[in-house]
């Protein structure tokens, strides 16, 4: 369309509209174009072509070259090698139609991706790679990406990352962002920035590359000539018309504090300890900068970042703005500037505006002003009303030894509210793990969770990082804490709004999990684990009670009201379908209020100290079998202001390894049905300041070891129904003070070997053999006496327990001297002699 000697700087194709019999399907008429580090070069081209076939809508998406020429001997034309990602179709005239297209890079298509996803365990690589590779489909394992290859980009980065550990970071959440925001945030995060470069091996072909130094950057192959004065186009030299050093102060101090709650507190004060770091940015500066950063893992991840931050300072500091006629500048190359005094150097190209047009003789004097108003292109007026080739270059540039980070200004996605989640687990250890029964925590606590909004299909435990649940109460070794198990639904919110510091907040009921407490006990609060332990709380108004319930043994307490609450394997309700409580197989009930415990198998009290129990009516203690009371080393007590009553059914033995003192001071009864045993082997005392009765409708046998001894402050009285019947087997001694009456109403026989009731011997030797005898038993009294002074004294044994001791041993006292009383007044008055077994008196 255009003669063979009319010469093009500027030339466009498209794929599937190249040449065609040596005639190009569009021209450039004109264009606006502008680049930047780390982000997607556009380019605006107002195109003409008389080919009739073009369809509009076809154009969008394909891939399309634009290049550029200033017609400089030797010097290679710069290609940008996209896709088309707006098309539009303007006016007819002279038989050609003008067109508007927008190249940008095939980096674009990131844009056209938008999606919420998590990635764990994942180089900065592996994740750029992950967000432009292509995914063969929803929920695979590849790329979530529009398709790009190696040969699209390349990641070629030779520092480690803050953060990034083992060369992997744990945990990152992509949010509600397309694919090329995402990369933008977390590059400028992670210090990385990218470029475009385009190669002729083994085709032509663009790639974008990112990386994290400058001396991965590469040269132009040509320099530019600072020469201010007017120069006409097209040109024989790559000339510099302007050049401007712009300096500005920098901050003095750089600091950063971020905070890791895994080891975030000063063992010496149990403060939260955050990390710090300080940077120095220019010893002369003015000022400081301060950033509270969030979550830091530690503080080498905090040096990192302090250090990304003060080169993406330090390299605003000069920054160099110019002009110039040359085509290929190019952002993300260095080139040489010559002919300048002062600013002669290396530059890095940060950010490139271009315009331009050229000449179409076919259409001379139709592209006027209007047409680019119709197309919404801002050229100079110069551009637009030549009729020779123009094109013209801003630029902005920093000097090449200066490392370029971008700024972190690209939104961090906030997540404000609550999220849904799902408790996830996997590492199975028995079937009531794997079945949920139980949750699946790590050695922190923590849980993992499987979020609905991600694309891919993870893995149990691949759908997020290890994730912390907030408590209502929580501190060193104490809190308040229930386990969730898996399937649990749960919310899910985020620190600081960070899509990358998720905490478990609460779980809530849904279809599958119902709520416990619905309009059917809306007045009661309950607690009720996997396991099917209970604890429920009754709060209307009179009934108010409570109920502890444990499956194992079917153990129960309950506090209260006693209908007030009963263990029910809740099923929960919904509105669709009535689901009424389930009771478990029935268990005990008291009969009254109160507290109340079951339990199938023991209860058990254990108290280093004291156990009380008191009652302000009864206390009834009983058991099916056995029940002991002991006292491993004290006294056992019971006191009543009534009755005590004992009643065995069966045998009864009663054992006491010391003194056992007995004393009513009212009418004591003992009744047996059957034979009774009295076994002493040490001293029994009895002491009954009233009646003493006993009662045997059977036999009676007293067996003594040592001696027996009755003492009685009154009368005694023996009444038997039947006969009675005494063996002694050594001798028997009677002493009467006073009279002795015997009533027999039948036979009564007396079989002696020698029977003494009241001997008195007149011999002296006899004497004081019985008198000694007499005093060595008062001196056992005393001494007895005193034991049991001591006893009191140390506490061992009690006031009323002494008391009655002290009236035996007073009796016995008493007795012992009436009885040396007697000896003495009956050796007087007569003496006696035995013979043959007769009894003789004077």
């Amino acid at each position: 369309m255009s003669p063979s000697n009319e010469k093009r700087y500027f030339d466009f194709t498209a794929v599937n509209y190249e040449s065609k019999n040596g005639v190009k399907a569009f021209e450039v008429v004109g264009f606006s174009g502008e680049e930047a580090i780390s982000t997607l070069y556009r380019f605006e081209l107002l195109l003409v072509s008389k080919n009739d076939d073009i369809k509009v809508k076809e154009v969008v998406g394909l891939g399309a070259t634009f290049v550029l020429s200033d017609g400089v001997s030797g010097k290679k034309p710069v290609s940008y090698i996209g896709l088309v990602q707006e098309f539009e179709q303007l006016e007819q005239i002279a038989g050609g139609t003008f067109y508007k297209a927008v190249l940008v890079p095939k980096l674009w298509t990131l844009e056209t991706f938008y999606r919420s996803e998590v990635y764990l365990q994942k180089t900065r690589k592996q994740i750029f790679e992950t967000l432009m590779n292509k995914s063969d489909e929803i929920g695979s394992d590849g790329g979530i990406g529009p398709g790009l290859t190696t040969n699209d980009y390349a990641v070629d980065l030779r520092t480690s990352a803050p953060g990034e550990g083992d060369s992997k970071l744990p945990f990152i959440c992509q949010y509600k962002e397309t694919n090329l925001d995402f990369i933008t945030r977390w590059a400028q995060r992670l210090g990385i920035y990218w470029w475009y470069e385009t190669t002729d091996t083994p085709k032509m072909s663009e790639k974008v590359v990112f990386s994290d130094v400058h001396t991965r950057n590469q040269y132009l192959g040509w320099s530019l000539t600072y020469q201010p004065e007017n120069i006409s186009q097209p040109t024989d030299a790559n000339y510099l018309t302007s050049l401007i050093l712009k300096t500005r102060p920098l901050p003095k101090i750089l600091r950063i504090e971020g905070y890791n709650y895994e080891s975030a507190i000063n063992i010496a004060t149990k403060n939260p300890s955050p990390t710090y770091v300080e940077k120095q940015i220019d010893a002369q500066g003015i000022g400081d900068i301060y950033h509270y950063i969030g979550h830091v893992g530690s503080e080498k991840e905090a040096e990192a970042i302090a250090d990304l931050r003060a080169q993406a300072i330090r390299c605003k500091e000069r920054q160099y703005r110019g002009n110039s006629l040359a085509t290929g500048l190019r952002c993300g190359y260095k080139v040489k500037v010559k002919g300048h005094k002062k600013l002669e150097g290396d530059y890095l190209l940060t950010h490139v505006k271009h315009c331009g047009s050229q000449p179409i003789a076919w259409i001379s004097g139709l592209a006027g002003s209007r047409l680019y108003e119709l197309a919404e292109m801002a050229l100079p007026q110069s551009a637009i009303t030549t009729k020779d080739f123009f094109y013209q270059a801003e630029f902005t540039a920093i000097p090449h030894e200066v490392q370029f980070r971008s700024e972190m200004n690209h939104p961090w996605p906030k997540i404000a509210g609550t999220m849904k989640a799902f408790i996830d687990g996997s590492t199975y250890t028995d079937d009531q793990t794997k079945n949920g029964e139980y949750a699946e925590l790590n050695k922190d606590g923590k849980y993992k969770v499987k979020i609905p909004y991600t694309l891919k299909n993870y893995d149990p435990l691949l759908g997020s990082d290890w994730i912390r649940r907030a408590s209502i109460y929580a501190g060193e070794a104490y809190g308040i804490y229930f386990p969730l198990h898996k399937g649990v639904q749960v919310l899910l919110t985020f620190i600081d709004g960070n899509p990358d510091s998720p905490v478990i907040l609460q779980a809530v009921p849904n279809a599958y999990q119902n709520a416990l407490v619905t309009k059917h006990n809306q007045n009661q609060a309950m607690i009720k684990t996997a396991g099917n332990n209970f604890i429920g709380m009754e709060d209307t108004k009179d009934k108010q009670g409570l109920l502890i319930h444990s499956p194992t043994a079917k153990t129960m307490i309950r506090f209260g009201e006693k209908n007030a609450l009963s263990y029910k394997d809740w099923a929960g309700t919904n509105e669709k379908e009535e689901k009424l409580p389930r009771p478990l197989p029935e268990t005990k009930v008291s009969d009254a209020n109160g507290l109340f415990a079951y339990t199938e198998d023991n209860i058990a009290l254990d108290a280093d100290k004291k156990i009380n129990v008191k009652a302000g009516d009864t206390i009834s203690i009983k058991a099916k079998n056995k029940i002991s009371i002991e006292s491993e080393t004290g006294d056992v007590s019971i006191t009543a202001t009534g009755k005590v009553k004992t009643t065995s059914k069966s045998d009864t033995v009663e054992f006491c390894g010391g003194s056992w003192s007995t004393t009513t001071t009212g009418f004591s009864f003992k009744f047996s049905m059957a034979q009774t045993n009295s076994i002493s082997l040490a001293m029994t005392n009895s002491v009954t300041a009233g009646i003493a009765t006993s009662v045997f409708a059977g036999g009676r046998v007293d067996i003594w070891g040592l001696y027996k001894q009755e003492i009685g402050l009154g009368w005694k009285k023996e009444l038997m129904a039947g006969a009675k019947s005494e063996y002694v087997v050594g001798s028997k001694g009677e002493n009467i003070v006073g009279n002795k009456n015997e009533v027999v109403t039948g036979v009564k026989s007396s079989t002696v070997g020698v029977k003494v009731d009241k001997c008195v011997t007149a011999k002296d030797e006899v004497l004081g053999v019985r008198m000694e005898k007499v005093k060595s038993e008062l001196t056992q009294v005393e001494t007895r006496h005193s034991k049991f002074k001591l006893a009191l004294d140390s506490g061992d044994i009690t006031k009323e327990t002494y008391n009655a001791q002290v009236t035996i041993l007073k009796a016995l006292k008493q007795e012992m001297k009436t009885l040396m009383s007697d000896i003495k007044s009956e050796v007087k008055k007569a003496s006696v002699s035995v013979e043959s077994g007769n009894k003789i008196f004077k």
